[in-house]
C-alpha cells in the first residue's frame, strides 16, 4: 500500500511541476512582449 501512495504522490508532484513550468513559460512570453511594445511606443 505504501508503494501505491508514493507513486500517486509522485504523479501529483509531476503534474504540479508541469503546471509550474507552463506558468513560468507564459510569464517569460509576456515579459518578452511587454518591453518590445514599450520600446515601440517610445519610438513613436
Amino acid at each position: 500500500m505504501q508503494c501505491d501512495r508514493s507513486i500517486d504522490d509522485a504523479k501529483e508532484e509531476m503534474i504540479r511541476m508541469q503546471e509550474l513550468n507552463m506558468a513560468r513559460e507564459e510569464l517569460r512570453k509576456e515579459s518578452k512582449i511587454q518591453p518590445i511594445s514599450q520600446k515601440e511606443f517610445r519610438v513613436v
